[in-house]
């Protein structure tokens, strides 16, 4: 009895340490600098310096020019967290981006999870990605968040992100209420922050993969 009683406990043990293993958090910006990532802008001849500054362990993003700022690997099914908040008078527009596709551009192919003042929660699918039950325009599609509660916090307010991404099914919190959920066509991709028009400040990025 003693020995099968032991048997199990080490089997729990072993596939405890397998989960563990596979679900290891990684911190996406370190807080000091930019290794591990890479900047994209709309300006050839920037090094993005100008778009992505780090003060006091924060990633600072100045809004123009264009770009995004994104992870070397890229990822298949995970959990991510951001958080940000807008700075200045007003709040302005950026994006957590999933499932970016290779060919690095300013606007990319992927799932762009909203970081626009008053559409927290929306979905945009970049240049032409799949979003299901979204409206097109242009090279873009629209899927609006759909709980029906405006979560978002004030200017000058920490937001809290968290998505959780599953082969094609994509699911958007925003500080603890479920936004929006949507199926693509992407099953891996890069995830990235974007620059878009105003300044905002970003701590805590990271994801674990499931």
């Amino acid at each position: 009895m003693k020995t099968a009683k032991t048997l199990l406990l080490a089997a729990a043990f072993i596939l405890a340490a397998a989960c563990s293993e596979k679900e290891t958090k990684t911190v996406l910006f370190n807080g000091v600098d930019f290794d591990g990532l890479v900047v994209v802008t709309d300006q050839n001849d920037t090094t993005g310096a100008e778009v992505f500054t780090v003060e006091d362990g924060l990633l600072c993003i100045s809004g123009n020019p264009f770009g995004y700022i994104r992870t070397e690997k890229a990822y298949a099914d995970y959990d991510a967290h951001l958080e940000f908040r807008w700075v200045g008078e007003e709040g302005t527009n950026s994006g957590f981006f999933q499932r970016l596709q290779e060919g690095d551009g300013v606007w990319p192919v992927g799932v762009e999870c909203q970081m626009c003042a008053g559409k927290l929660g929306d979905f945009v699918g970049l240049s032409g990605a799949f979003i299901e039950g979204s409206q097109a325009k242009g090279i873009f599609s629209f899927k609006e968040r759909t709980s029906g509660v405006d979560s978002e916090k004030p200017v000058g307010e920490w937001n809290e992100l968290d998505v959780e991404v599953r082969g094609t099914h994509i699911k958007y919190t925003v500080n603890g209420v479920l936004q929006n959920e949507c199926e693509t066509d992407l099953t891996s991709g890069y995830v990235a922050v974007q620059s878009e028009g105003g300044p905002l400040q970003v701590r805590n990025i990271y994801l674990i993969e499931k």
